[in-house]
């Protein structure tokens, strides 16, 4: 089959295949660094996750340091610090909700439901109730302000579940969204390696083609035109016993045949011109033969009649007849 295929068709056919793994390589490119952005894009929130849930953390845990101080030096600064941390970690929750996947939003509104929950509970209840205990020990009525510690240690031990509850949260979410980049980075690193293995390997395939046409086809284009300039040389010299060699039914094969085409007219048209010249021959040779019998004939007539003595007598009149 390779045997009748032409030329030209060949080298076509191998750019186009090159064409080919060109556009399959742009395909495969164009989809792959698709899946790289989208990977990068949730790298992105994750890593946003991971930041702003690093900040609730290091936030609420702050805003419980302050509730401490003001507990126990009854600082209004705390207290006013420990308000402004637990309303920056509440917003920051919410940024977190903001960049996260419905179906993970659970344990984000949970951690949201726990933060309101802790600054609505501890700021009605626990914060004016210490308050009143301190002025009760200023005022030294040390019993009812033991009873009012009794009553807001009470009150602290029932949100303390929920600052335990806000701690796990903020470090689940770190937890989670580490674990996410790490994937997400997982990912992009094998697409990247399978972008070069293909990459290569096509360039490799593509190298291969490139090289096969580079060498055989020049070598075989040379070969063919050297035979046929070979056999032509051998027919202007008047050798026409050898036939141009017919490898390949392509360009080369078809020049071949007509070639040999060409020269079996041409041996066919010197064998009738040949023949016709050894007949042309023994027929001038039959003319010539002839001719020289005639011409014998012809004089041996002449002689004859010359010595005729009646001719003599004749010629002798007639030569009289012209003198007078």
């Amino acid at each position: 089959m390779g045997r009748n295929i032409k030329v030209g068709t060949k080298i076509s056919l191998g750019f186009m295949v090159m064409t080919f793994l060109i556009l399959l390589l742009s395909v495969i490119s164009y989809y792959s660094a698709n899946g790289i952005r989208n990977q990068v894009l949730e790298l992105q929130r994750a890593t946003t996750r991971l930041t702003l849930s690093l900040q609730v953390a290091n936030e609420f845990t702050g805003a419980v340091g302050e509730a401490r101080g003001f507990v126990a030096y009854g600082n209004e600064k705390m207290l006013d610090n420990y308000n402004a941390k637990l309303a920056k970690a509440l917003a920051l929750v919410k940024q977190i909700l903001a960049v996260t996947d419905e179906g993970k939003q659970l344990v984000v509104e949970q951690l949201i439901s726990d933060t309101i929950g802790y600054t609505k509970g501890v700021t009605s209840e626990f914060i004016p109730l210490l308050r009143e205990q301190m002025l009760e020990q200023k005022a030294g009525n040390r019993e009812k302000a033991q009873m009012l510690q009794v009553q807001s240690g009470e009150i602290a031990k029932k949100y303390v579940p929920l600052a335990e509850g806000i701690m796990k949260g903020s470090h689940a979410l770190v937890e989670e969204n580490t674990q996410i980049a790490t994937d997400r980075l997982e990912v992009i690193r094998e697409i990247i390696q399978q972008i070069i293995m293909i990459s290569v390997s096509l360039g490799i395939l593509a190298t291969l083609i490139a090289s096969t046409l580079t060498i055989t086809i020049p070598a075989y284009i040379k070969k063919s035109l050297i035979a046929i300039l070979d056999a032509t040389k051998r027919y202007a010299a008047g050798d026409l016993s050898l036939p141009v060699t017919v490898e390949k039914q392509d360009e080369f094969g078809e020049i071949g045949s007509a070639i040999n085409e060409m020269v079996r007219g041409i041996s066919t048209l010197v064998v009738k011109i040949s023949q016709a010249s050894a007949g042309l021959a023994a027929a001038s040779q039959q003319l010539t033969a002839s001719a020289e019998q005639s011409a014998h004939a012809v004089s041996q007539v002449a002689e004859s009649i010359i010595m005729s003595p009646r001719v003599r007598k004749n010629n002798w009149m007639k030569w009289a007849q012209l003198i007078r």
